[in-house]
């Protein structure tokens, strides 16, 4: 299996649209990532676990979503958070996508509205 990139929306500290693109190259395949403590690196896992199982490890799950993007939420607006994964293995290319949508309901509270998980399979050398 062959990782080829990960897309997360709004997902922990990482606010708007972020594309990490993974090696794919046959002789130089690994990907490097580092940064400072605080940058994201940890997340970038939980953004792995979450897209494929489902699952998190964290204090307060609802904490999915960036704080920022949360704290702007009015009263009946909707965002999203997501994260989807792409793969490759033996010629077909697989995607995972994960998101859940929130809003702010009438009360002020912030509310889960629709959560979901798919998966797709296409051949990698149509793309159908």
């Amino acid at each position: 299996m062959i990782f080829r990139k990960m897309k997360l929306h709004n997902f922990r500290q990482f606010k708007g649209d972020t594309e990490i693109s993974f090696s794919t190259d046959k002789s130089k395949n690994v990907t490097v990532i580092i940064g400072n403590n605080g940058a994201g690196k940890t997340t970038l896992l939980q953004a792995f676990n979450w897209c494929l199982y489902g699952q998190v490890k964290l204090e307060h799950p609802e904490e999915l979503i960036t704080k920022e993007i949360i704290s702007k939420i009015g009263i009946g607006e909707k965002e999203r958070v997501e994260v989807s994964l792409e793969f490759e293995h033996l010629n077909k290319i697989y995607t995972c996508r994960s998101f859940i949508d929130y809003i702010r309901n009438s009360n002020g509270n912030i509310q889960k509205l629709d959560e979901d998980r798919i998966f797709t399979i296409s051949d990698s050398e149509t793309g159908e």
